[in-house]
């Protein structure tokens, strides 16, 4: 059982899996010869990297928060998240330069790095958020 807010006693596994999945999916995506990228936005190829990686930050922590040690408002949990997140960003840049049509850049794991951050920032805000007391229920405001 776990008393975390926002999961639910099924959840840790599903997290993990959750995780695993949307991490293979990526790995998949990157082993494909490169798309022409649509459009004529200047390097389009950062903002799908940072768009693809930015729910891989989310399911990092999700996962993550099941593991009692990193729970907490101590900053361990997104700190780990990222580390995880980017470790994988990179390995997967790595990767890509052993695929026809890719190559490995650090310009593209930058960008990666900025969505893992990005989803993060988003889960502990929410995360924050949900267990926070808002002023109208503060009974020492007599609101």
């Amino acid at each position: 059982m776990t008393d975390r807010p926002g999961i639910s006693p099924a959840a840790p596994g599903r997290a993990w899996v959750l995780l695993g999945a949307y991490a293979g999916l990526l790995f998949l995506q990157s082993s494909l010869p490169a798309a022409p990228i649509v459009g004529d936005l200047p390097q389009g190829d950062k903002l799908l990297h940072f768009l693809a990686f930015t729910p891989l930050g989310w399911l990092s922590c999700r996962a993550l928060g099941t593991v009692k040690a990193l729970d907490g408002r101590s900053g361990r949990l997104p700190l780990a998240a990222f580390l995880l997140a980017a470790v994988f960003a990179a390995s997967d840049e790595w990767h890509q330069a052993f695929v026809p049509g890719r190559f490995a850049d650090g310009w593209d794991w930058l960008a990666d790095a900025a969505g893992v951050a990005t989803g993060i920032a988003f889960h502990e805000l929410r995360r924050h958020g949900r267990s926070a007391v808002s002023p109208i229920d503060n009974p020492r405001l007599n609101l």
